[in-house]
């Protein structure tokens, strides 16, 4: 923990999703970073199943590989989501 000077003024700790700072992006940053998240989502499905097709040599079935990806991709989209508009301290 870090320790300040004595007699030293307290200045307030402002956090926000929208305004950048040097260590993380603005809303348009932001927002491009969701969008790619988004259609990284959508992609994902079809890659995933055409890279088990080329490993493994033979196709997955499509209803359950479906619902595994689902139940695997949306929650680990969401995660990644949260971390992107996370409020962050900009001064």
């Amino acid at each position: 923990m870090r320790q300040r000077a004595a007699g030293a003024p307290v200045t307030p700790s402002e956090f926000s999703r929208w305004r950048g700072s040097p260590t993380n992006f603005g809303p348009v940053g932001r927002s491009l970073l969701t969008i790619g998240t988004l259609l990284g989502l959508v992609a994902g499905y079809p890659m995933l199943r055409g890279f088990i097709l080329a490993a493994v040599g033979f196709d997955v079935p499509g209803s359950g590989f479906v619902i595994m990806y689902v139940v695997l991709a949306i929650p680990a989209a969401l995660y990644l989501i949260s971390r992107i508009w996370k409020r962050v301290r900009v001064a």
